[in-house]
């Protein structure tokens, strides 16, 4: 008999797919081999003597992990204990689909037993969620959010969880205020920043987060202000957030002057017999190219104000290349290609100014700060 087993088993592991996903044991896939081989030859003997002994002890292996999971006291036990179940159910529908098999083997359905571990296991994330909300703290109130989901998500529609995670969320909910950019790295002042346009400059980029984050607040558990906002409507915040540019550096262009020889066979004619006449010409560009990468990085700072405690920091880079490229050229004008034109004809030799870099570096880091301050307040 061990040995008929372990052919089975060896089969099974061989077996490329053999079974469904749901089953992740040896024994499982055993089960389901046999009862496949069965409904091959209805009359194998062995295999027919074999099949009580196989699903038990592919169904033993499942109760002996719900026994140990039922001993501890840890929510998390409780999704263990329904896959284990809907292994055991799917194994007796496995069984029940094969008439063959369905004639040897009466088993249990485990449909009661499955459905009354939802309804334990609902039970008990609710309890948790009504523990958590008396303590009447945001952490609380955001544990309380996912232990009522996770109620609801096992029995659709328990007791009143769906009304409880909007009340836990209302309860959780902060007023974050947003304060405006602060340049510790002196770029403002020395170069007149605020002065020059509208679309990124300390203001707007401030105005930007509240606008874009607070498009998030029925999802996020989180309100977000200017600190005008919070002044002129008399609002109390419970988070703030403080940005700071660091170490920005916007350096002077790079002047690189090279040379590229570029050669091109062309045609200047045909011979007797009608055949093209290829000559080689030769040309010089002399390559003149301005460039530089700015970097700027903005520290994201978020805080409790009545505790002090940190919540979020964390500083995010990003840079800015520019370069510009022209050129003259000597030789034949007839080995030079459009791109090698291009560069000829190119008049713009314009640096943009220190403020339009500064406003393409706020693009580019300003996704970063926001999904940062998104993340850190989300649940």
């Amino acid at each position: 008999m061990r040995s008929f087993l372990l052919l089975i088993s060896l089969a099974i592991l061989a077996a490329c797919g053999g079974g469904r996903k749901l089953y992740r044991n040896t024994e499982d896939n055993t089960l389901v081999k046999a009862i496949k081989s069965l409904d091959k030859n209805p009359n194998n003997a062995e295999l027919r003597a074999s099949l009580a002994d196989i699903y038990k002890q592919a169904a033993q292996t499942h109760l002996d992990k719900i026994e140990v999971y039922n001993k501890t006291q840890e929510l998390d036990k409780w999704d263990k204990i329904i896959y284990e179940y809907e292994v055991l159910r799917s194994l007796s529908e496995t069984v029940n689909a094969s008439p063959n098999a369905q004639r040897i083997l009466s088993i249990p359905s485990y449909v009661k037993e499955l459905e009354t571990a939802k309804q334990d296991a609902a039970l008990a994330f609710y309890n948790s969620a009504m523990s958590e909300i008396s303590r009447d703290v945001r952490e609380s109130y955001r544990n309380a959010w996912y232990d009522f989901r996770k109620a609801d998500q096992v029995v659709p529609g328990f007791k009143d969880a769906r009304g409880q995670m909007d009340l836990a969320f209302q309860k959780g909910t902060v007023n974050v205020v947003i304060n405006p950019v602060r340049d510790n790295s002196y770029f403002y002042s020395n170069m007149g920043w605020n002065r020059y346009g509208n679309s990124f400059n300390n203001d707007m980029f401030q105005r930007n987060l509240v606008r874009d984050l607070g498009a998030y607040n029925r999802t996020v558990p989180a309100m977000f202000y200017t600190d005008w906002d919070v002044t002129s409507n008399h609002i109390t915040p419970d988070w703030q957030v403080d940005l700071a540019w660091q170490n920005l550096d916007i350096p002077r262009p790079y002047n690189k002057q090279y040379t590229r020889d570029v050669e091109k066979s062309i045609e200047v004619g045909r011979d007797t017999a009608g055949k093209p006449i290829y000559q080689n010409v030769r040309a010089r560009l002399n390559i003149n190219k301005l460039y530089f990468t700015a970097i700027g990085d903005i520290d994201v700072h978020i805080a409790d104000i009545d505790t002090k405690n940190a919540i979020f920091s964390q500083r995010f880079t990003d840079s800015y290349e520019w370069k510009v490229e022209w050129a003259s050229f000597s030789g034949d004008s007839r080995a030079l290609s459009d791109k090698d034109w291009s560069l000829i004809n190119n008049r713009n030799h314009n640096m943009p100014r220190s403020e339009e870099v500064l406003e393409e570096l706020y693009r580019r880091i300003y996704p970063q700060v926001r999904n940062g301050i998104y993340n850190a307040v989300r649940w």
